[in-house]
């Protein structure tokens, strides 16, 4: 137990260190730091104690790289914040400074201005070029110490050669330079070669040995390689001293330094030695070209040097990488493009604009032609802002062809081009076409004003004279329609339009179309639109339609102070029959299609099981379920009309209701009884009954005595649309269902009573609820016989085709009506259900 609590403290306190380690290095000077330093022995003490996995697990979860902590604090490191090892910097990855930042921050912002100089509100969607570079590990960037070491490489005290004597002497050294500069052989003594190149060492090497060695040949390579200390200092991510590889050029240690801060330049990062600037590091030739000739290997002691950012311009809108760049002074417009990767092919070139800082502090704005030399030799100030626009998405000669057809799209425009070329043959056209309508858009110039006409498909293609073949104007859209599908939803946009265009004094151009139509709803008024075509842009009438007496409702806005209305009805039949006559529509009409007195659809019954000719029979209104039986040839012999099973359409959609309700009512008694917690309901009874409900599905029965029906001794059955009547074969068996040893079918006996069937199922058992025991009839009523206890049963007679249910005894865990209600209706529904699919 004590080893217990002392591994969870020293994890607390070991993940504590490591934060206070992070925080002190992230904050920590060129100078030592004693507070550093305790902290970083600290955490190196708890490193060494690799047998505490659970303090190892805290610091992980709390997001440390515990591998690199503590290679930064191990013993062979410096684990000083002023000498930071380059295989193990405490130098966090850049990714994690700027991942989330998608827009300037405050602290980049200097009097409403970035660092860029650029206004924060115009250039917060844009970022500095270049910044992404330093994202990523800073170990990814470590120079390859196993390449080989070019001739030019400059020895210097700490590296290795390893030489190998061949010949008449064998022999094999491994020398490292001293601080002197100087290596030494048996019979040669020191040979000085700090400062030579690598090619030169190895002549003079060679030299010596051929000199004291007779028949001796000597075969030179490096080792281990020295390391250097460099200084990186400016606008770097954590400016410091930094121990690198001797192969370390300039951008190995600007990465592992952590790159530059936003507001560095990174066009101007210079290398200092002996107090001079010896090379000049422009890191967009590595980013825009990959060159990498200026990216000079450092020596000891030399300085990294990165000045702030001077020139700065922004570039957005319609070129490949928009984004804000370092410059050289005045740059022009076509330079700042170049850097941006160009123009894009959306790009307007014949206007762009440039904001600008003028001299009394206020921002103006610059407009230049891209498309001239004199736009693009413009000249760039520090900090303007240049926006190219993109060409208007604006085709001009093109026609549009959209809807049911097999290459919809858009085609070049050329005079003469009519309708029937557009769509060309019949076959474009998919199955369901509407042949009697199609619609025309068209944009009337220079104002951009929507206008509709009608055109009749099937006239166009026939007859290519046919006053619907429209001669097409460029912007011109044929929206062909199916027979099939709702056009509300691509009609929409345009009604939406046509709205939106009307003004003061002027009417919205669409009709509106209901009643006995198969697509009603509302339609673009085409020029001199009639009613026939209304109706067809409504897919036509329905068989139904009353055509004798159409009405149209009009609408009149002339007067200022109210809208009044007019009624007319049209004998649509006569109009049709006179070809010269025609009605024409005006804007807002509202036609109403009424529907044929005492129509009715089709209506049908289906006669399954015990009658001569079963199947399903259309019937009027009005007709009775005998007068159907009579046409299907009566009965069978065998057929047993006191278990027949009816169902009707709406009582089981009631029924279905019923039971989702019900099915609630008993959630929510059960979750009421929980939690009153006297008694608590069995859960697994519970789910049982909600199972078993969830599985019925209604039948819609209604309960028939068939027999009087066909006798005429009482009222008949006036059938509905999707009534349905299953008349079973005699049925001789009794069944016994629920609670009892052995539930099932037993032979009728005239003399046997309920009790006895009971019996011959085993007797009720422990769980039954004997007081509630019930007999549901072939017809499927349900019969609780007179009187009271166990002995009214023995009493009680039953019928061919009844069933007698023996429920559980619900009360034993809990009063629930509902669930005797529900256990009931479970019951019943199987039986019909079961009679049913006999058939």
């Amino acid at each position: 137990m004590r080893n217990k609590i002392f591994s969870a403290i020293c994890g607390v306190v070991f993940v504590f260190l490591i934060s206070s380690l992070l925080a002190t290095q992230a904050n920590a000077e060129l100078q030592p730091n004693t507070d550093l330093q305790k902290s970083i022995e600290e955490a190196r003490r708890l490193c060494q104690q690799s047998n505490n996995p659970k303090a190892m697990a805290l610091a992980k979860q709390a997001g440390y790289d515990i591998d690199k902590l503590c290679a930064t604090v191990s013993p062979t490191g410096s684990g000083s914040s002023v000498q930071r090892q380059f295989d193990a910097s405490p130098v966090l990855p850049r990714a994690v400074q700027t991942a989330k930042k998608t827009q300037l921050e405050p602290s980049d912002q200097l009097g409403g201005l970035d660092a860029s100089g650029q206004s924060v509100e115009d250039s917060a969607e844009l970022r500095l070029f270049g910044y992404d570079l330093f994202a990523g590990d800073p170990k990814s960037y470590q120079p390859n110490a196993q390449i080989p070491v070019e001739p030019n490489y400059s020895l210097g005290p700490g590296d290795e050669l390893r030489i190998q004597f061949y010949g008449k002497v064998n022999d094999y050294f491994e020398r490292t330079i001293s601080r002197d500069g100087s290596i030494s052989f048996p019979k040669i003594g020191p040979v000085g070669i700090a400062g030579l190149t690598f090619a030169e060492a190895k002549q003079l090497i060679n030299k010596k040995v051929t000199e004291e060695y007779i028949g001796v040949k000597v075969g030179i390579s490096l080792g281990t390689l020295r390391s250097i200390h460099v200084f990186v200092l400016g606008e770097a991510h954590k400016p410091g001293t930094y121990t690198v590889p001797s192969l370390s050029t300039m951008t190995n240690v600007l990465f592992l330094s952590g790159g530059a801060t936003n507001i560095a330049s990174l066009r101007n990062i210079q290398l200092k030695r002996d107090g001079k600037v010896r090379a000049v590091l422009d890191l967009y030739d590595l980013l825009l070209s990959g060159d990498r000739s200026k990216d000079l290997r450092l020596q000891a002691g030399d300085t990294l040097f990165i000045p702030t950012i001077k020139w700065t311009a922004a570039i957005a809108g319609q070129v490949r990488r928009p984004a804000i760049y370092e410059t050289e002074a005045n740059p022009t417009v076509g330079q700042l493009i170049e850097l941006s990767g160009g123009l894009l092919p959306t790009a307007y070139r014949d206007r762009a604009t440039i904001r600008r800082i003028d001299s009394s502090g206020f921002m103006t704005v610059v407009d230049i032609d891209l498309s001239t030399a004199k736009g693009l030799n413009t000249k760039i100030q520090n900090g303007d802002h240049l926006s190219i626009g993109a060409i208007a998405d604006d085709q001009r000669r093109v026609v549009t062809l959209s809807g049911n057809l097999h290459y919809p799209g858009q085609f070049l425009w050329r005079e003469g081009l009519k309708i029937s070329d557009l769509i060309g043959r019949i076959d474009n056209l998919k199955p369901n076409t509407d042949m009697d309508f199609a619609l025309l858009r068209r944009e009337l110039l220079p104002t951009g004003k929507i206008t509709t006409f009608y055109v009749n498909l099937g006239a166009v293609l026939a007859n290519a004279n046919d006053s619907s073949n429209i001669l097409l104007l460029p912007r011109d859209r044929l929206i062909v329609f199916s027979n099939k599908d709702d056009r509300v939803e691509v009609l929409q946009p345009l009604l939406d339009k046509l709205r939106m265009q009307s003004r003061l004094g002027e009417i919205t151009r669409i009709a509106s179309i209901r009643g006995t139509v198969r697509l009603p709803g509302e339609y673009p008024l085409t020029e001199n639109m009639s009613l026939e075509q209304l109706i067809a842009a409504a897919g036509g009438l329905r068989e139904q339609a009353y055509t004798q007496a159409v009405e149209i409702t009009s609408f009149d806005f002339k007067d200022g102070d109210q809208m009044t209305s007019t009624h007319r009805a049209i004998d649509l039949q006569t109009l049709i029959d006179n070809k010269n006559s025609n009605v024409i529509l005006q804007p807002h009409d509202v036609v109403s299609v009424r529907t044929l007195p005492e129509y009715r659809e089709t209506l049908s019954i289906e006669l399954k099981g015990e009658v001569r000719l079963p199947g399903v029979y259309n019937f009027v209104q009005g007709e009775t379920l005998s007068a159907v039986i009579e046409r299907a040839g009566g009965l069978t012999d065998s057929a047993f009309p006191r278990a027949s099973v009816f169902t009707r359409e709406s009582l089981r959609r009631q029924e279905q209701q019923r039971l989702s309700e019900l099915s609630e009512r008993i959630r929510a008694d059960i979750g009421a009884i929980n939690m009153e917690g006297d008694k608590p309901v069995d859960v697994q009874s519970e789910e049982r009954i909600l199972d078993r409900l969830g599985e019925q599905r209604a039948l819609g029965r209604l309960v028939i005595d068939l027999a009087s029906i066909l006798k005429k001794s009482t009222n008949d059955i006036v059938l509905r649309d999707g009534d349905s009547l299953t008349i079973p074969e005699y049925s001789q068996e009794i069944s016994v269902l629920g609670e009892v040893p052995w539930p099932s079918a037993y032979q009728y006996n005239s003399r046997h009573k309920v009790a006895d069937y009971i019996k011959l199922a085993g007797g009720v058992d422990v769980r039954a609820d004997k007081a509630r025991i019930y007999v549901v009839k072939a017809d499927g009523s349900v019969r609780v016989p007179e009187g009271s206890g166990w002995l009214k049963w023995r009493r009680a007679r039953v019928e061919p085709g009844d069933t007698i249910i023996v429920p559980m005894d619900l009360d034993r865990q809990r009063p629930m009506a509902l669930w005797r209600e529900a256990s009931s209706i479970i019951y019943q529904l199987s039986l019909g259900a079961a009679a049913i699919a006999s058939f």
